[in-house]
């Protein structure tokens, strides 16, 4: 049974994991909408998140992206946000990818 169990996780990992990545995408283009309104014009990128390069990658996002908006105008939307109260001028999401071959 756990031979079967393993074939059954192993072919049907692809699609539950793309699903999931659906879901992140549909995520990025409401809160996209929600942010900035209609007609939605953005682009989304994925970069892979080095720890020790994380606030040299903030300083260019904020430097490129920080027209759309201020902290002071959205600090009261800053508790509801999924970052504990961060706000970027643009639409952040991380992707734990931990443990995922």
């Amino acid at each position: 049974m756990q031979t079967t169990l393993r074939k059954w996780l192993a072919t049907n990992f692809a699609e539950v994991f793309e699903a999931w990545l659906h879901l992140k995408v549909l995520r990025v283009f409401v809160e996209s909408v929600l942010r900035y309104g209609l007609p939605p014009n953005f682009v989304a990128h994925i970069f892979p998140l080095v720890p020790r390069n994380e606030k040299k990658l903030r300083t260019v996002l904020k430097q490129t992206y920080g027209y759309l908006g201020s902290t002071e105008e959205h600090q009261e939307d800053a508790s509801l946000l999924p970052h504990q109260g961060e706000y970027f001028p643009y639409v952040f999401f991380n992707l734990n990818l931990e443990g995922v071959k």
